[in-house]
């Protein structure tokens, strides 16, 4: 059977009967939640999610200091959500049941984290930019409690006619307790709009978080993502990108760096639905201990979207026999004219170059990190400095503790 409904009935029996839900409650009760039976979802189980028996979170206060909190830039517009609920920011900007976007996103059958986020949606920042330059920052804290919780926070951003903006989302951890994310992201670019959206997840290690991110790109708009996957024992992002006019774009650039018997699973899917689009997916993996990573990676191209040009390239270090890494680059091509090409490494760190670095008295253990270093950091090139400066910070305190 490809579903199954009832892994999703703990969560069902939380959601209240409003009648906006009601698609998206139809979808968990007929579907319930992915499993790996689904194409998309053979390299992720959430059978642990489905039981871990995690109750909606209710409205706390932060058991920190937010000014201590690592916003990156002091001028920027800033939200502050504990387990998904607002508890800074402007109370103004939140998203309300008028201006979701489809409740029941079902573009490929499998889509049931978009319907649980619908059903148990907490609160979330519905952002429409139309000042040119604006940064704002958001900032995600799961802070435990006595019992496991869910926090269901939903995030609209819109941005102007010829408007470019940047949104930094931080995913962060008070405590150990279990918290467990289901978030979903609706995006929104009008003619000639860009964005730049960076996201860092360092949620704690025996949590789940998972990212559901829907993308509607017009005629010269730009949607640009970058990415920083450390935390969580599970995670899974999904980036869905529709090009819909021409000369449209998307980049979508990242590492996942895991340890331990982590599981973080990027899936992207681009649809080319007009001609002279352009789409960049670059993403990189680092795999230690008994690690498990995923990278699906899908540039659909329409008939009519010709001279495309897409580029797909996942590259992964092993650090360790024990860790896994499953990959799936995919080309779907209905155009004639077009210029598209995927490709995946996966291997271990290149000996020679480290044989000369030791060779000129760098210890091996530095050596190594150097090389690390390399792999990774290219990624982040072209980022502003406050915003580029911090991820590299990150990046190293990973590479201290391997």
């Amino acid at each position: 059977m490809k579903y199954t409904p009832a892994n999703a009935e703990s969560f069902l029996a939380q959601a209240e009967e409003a009648g906006w839900k009601a698609p998206a409650l139809e979808q968990l009760r007929t579907r319930g939640l992915p499993t790996p039976k689904l194409e998309r979802w053979k390299y992720t189980n959430l059978a642990g999610f489905a039981q871990s028996g995690a109750k909606p979170a209710t409205k706390v206060a932060l058991n920190a200091n937010p000014v201590a909190l690592p916003w990156m830039l002091q001028t920027s517009r800033k939200f502050l959500f504990v387990n998904g609920h607002m508890v800074l920011g402007d109370a103004r900007l939140k998203v309300v049941p008028d201006n979701l976007e489809s409740s029941a996103l079902d573009r490929f059958g499998d889509e049931m984290l978009w319907a649980l986020n619908t059903a148990l949606m907490s609160d979330g920042p519905n952002i429409n930019i139309l000042e040119d330059g604006a940064v704002f920052e958001i900032i995600h804290v799961g802070q435990g409690g006595d019992a496991p919780l869910l926090a269901s926070p939903r995030t609209a951003i819109r941005v102007a006619t010829n408007t470019s903006a940047t949104v930094i989302e931080q995913f962060l951890a008070v405590g150990d307790a279990p918290v467990h994310t289901n978030h979903a992201t609706e995006i929104n670019l009008k003619p000639g709009a860009k964005l730049n959206h960076i996201r860092i997840q360092m949620e704690a290690s025996e949590r789940t978080v998972l990212n559901t991110l829907h993308a509607r790109v017009a005629r010269d708009a730009s949607y640009n993502a970058h990415f920083l996957n450390l935390g969580a024992s599970l995670s899974r992002q999904e980036y869905w990108v529709e090009l819909e006019d021409n000369n449209s774009s998307c980049a979508i650039k990242g590492a996942q760096l895991m340890h331990g018997r982590q599981h973080m699973d990027t899936t992207v899917h681009v649809d080319h639905k007009a001609p002279h689009c352009a789409s960049n997916q670059t993403i990189r993996n680092v795999l230690a201990g008994e690690a498990v990573g995923v990278f699906q990676g899908k540039i659909h191209v329409d008939r009519v979207a010709q001279k495309t040009d897409g580029y797909q390239l996942c590259n992964t270090l092993m650090l360790s026999e024990r860790a896994t890494m499953n990959t799936k680059p995919e080309l779907e091509i209905y155009a004639d004219d077009v210029k598209c090409s995927h490709g995946t490494t996966t291997g271990k760190l290149d000996e020679t170059p480290l044989f000369y670095m030791r060779a000129r008295g760098i210890p091996e253990a530095e050596a190594r990190r150097m090389m690390l270093l390399a792999f990774i950091g290219d990624l982040y090139d072209g980022l502003p400095e406050f915003v580029g400066t911090p991820i590299a910070k990150h990046v190293e305190g990973w590479l201290n503790h391997v």
